[in-house]
């Protein structure tokens, strides 16, 4: 795994300047990504994405961000050219976009995804269960808004 302990590489990712990203991963053999706590929003985090593609990535966690509910949907359809198996959206401000979110997600690699703390509520989660149910994916809900 590696963490990037300062955003300097979330700056280059911004700039469209992956090749730096890129090589670590690839110097490393890294399979585990963590930018959790990095402030990346709507516009960085499809580039995130996009920036691993190719690469043997299995694991990206984009926790404690502000991906927002139109980041996730770009970051969603993003990943489909991508490795990434596990994915972990929590506390990113998605909503009921977490249906928009699964939908992209139903074909990609990603398997288990995280979207606990994210102000889900009942009409998302009732638009998320079938599709879950149908795609196999696996989802943690835990701690929304789903039974307010």
């Amino acid at each position: 795994m590696i963490y990037f302990p300062s955003s300097h590489l979330i700056d280059h990712i911004r700039q469209g300047k992956f090749e730096i990203f890129r090589d670590m991963i690839e110097d490393y053999d890294v399979h585990v990504v963590d930018f959790s706590y990095k402030n990346i929003d709507a516009q960085t985090a499809p580039m995130i994405a996009k920036a691993l593609q190719g690469l043997p990535v299995r694991c990206l966690n984009l926790s404690y961000n502000r991906i927002g509910p139109e980041g996730s949907v770009e970051l969603a359809e993003a990943l489909q050219e991508t490795e990434v198996e596990q994915l972990d959206l929590t506390r990113n401000e998605i909503g009921n976009a977490v249906a928009d979110v699964v939908a992209k997600l139903k074909s990609t690699t990603v398997k288990i995804v995280n979207f606990s703390f994210n102000r889900i509520g009942a009409q998302g989660a009732d638009l998320v269960r079938p599709m879950l149910q149908e795609s196999g994916l696996k989802a943690n809900l835990s701690n929304n808004l789903i039974w307010s």
